[in-house]
């Protein structure tokens, strides 16, 4: 089964060669690497081509700027192998994760892996608490490794995924409509045509993307937004997804996430005020507050731009 590792980059000149170099090093080596570049205006390309000695079959595509699912489908459309495993340009794959992927594929049945996500920064206290999340938000999957999720746990990351070369064309790639939670988008429509999703944590890529709480909370509104897009497109296919809407709370509950929802707090955050006088658990926890304050329930209170 020959492997396409589908890597798709906007302006990734500073980051690119992170998963390209742990591409080099992997034991199951890529039988091709295709490296979409999406618009960009930076040097990525000029990084990218570096790596033509190094890599089998590196291939670099430049396409005018069209967001994250077309780049996407873009990659698979080129790809000529029978197994595409997609990577951000932000990941470290660990050098066994191709060949998890690709031996999970091994396995009579078609499927949808999943790999594991670790945060790999934690240069801040902010970002301690991001990989902290990542832990904790991961560990719910660990109840389908190596089983297919349940309609009550969908999930999909293209940051680390694979996916057979004939499935992902039966399922027509991503929708090209929406370009932010295209990834859970694909997942919904795979579990309606019963393709199974499976989560491999043995198949682990960090992500090397150092966050600050304005980008976070930057994230999460886009996320809100995403989700509402969805359900105007897809009204029925979206009916029954559990899609965990933040509603803004009242009462009580209510004026405290108002009071957090103030730049005066993001700053606080940013400045690792907090770290000087707060134990690790109270400072996690006002983290939540503050993030989900002005990330999801009060997102138009504070400008952030």
């Amino acid at each position: 089964m020959r492997v396409s590792v589908i890597i798709p980059t906007y302006n990734g000149a500073h980051k690119i060669s992170g998963v390209l170099e742990s591409l080099v090093c992997q034991t199951r080596q890529p039988d091709e690497v295709l490296v979409v570049v999406d618009g960009s205006t930076d040097s990525t390309l000029q990084v990218a081509e570096q790596f033509s000695s190094r890599l089998t079959g590196l291939r670099i595509i430049i396409q005018e700027n069209l967001g994250r699912a077309k780049v996407r489908n873009r990659g698979a459309r080129e790809a000529t192998g029978d197994l595409l495993i997609f990577f951000d340009d932000d990941m470290i794959p660990e050098a066994g994760c191709l060949e998890s992927h690709w031996v999970a594929h091994q396995i009579e049945g078609n499927r949808i892996i999943v790999g594991s996500i670790p945060d790999l920064s934690e240069t801040t206290d902010f970002q301690r608490y991001r990989k902290f999340l990542s832990a904790k938000w991961e560990k719910p999957l660990m109840e389908f490794r190596e089983k297919p999720m349940d309609s009550a746990h969908i999930y999909l990351s293209a940051a680390n995924f694979s996916i057979k070369a004939a499935d992902f064309k039966r399922m027509s790639g991503f929708d090209p409509r929406i370009n932010d939670a295209e990834d859970f988008d694909f997942a919904v429509r795979s579990f309606g045509v019963g393709l199974p999703i499976v989560f491999v944590p043995r198949a682990k890529a960090w992500h090397n993307d150092p966050v600050s709480v304005t980008s976070y909370v930057k994230r999460l509104r886009q996320y809100r937004n995403s989700h509402q897009r969805l359900r105007s497109l897809e009204p029925l296919r979206y009916q029954a997804v559990p899609f965990h809407e933040p509603k803004s709370p009242r009462g009580l509950k209510g004026l405290l996430f108002r009071f957090f929802a103030r730049r005066v707090w993001i700053t606080a955050i940013e400045k690792q005020i907090f770290l000087h006088f707060l134990p690790r658990s109270l400072r996690y926890k006002l983290y939540d507050l503050i993030v989900t304050a002005n990330g999801s329930f009060y997102p138009d209170k504070v400008s952030i731009d």
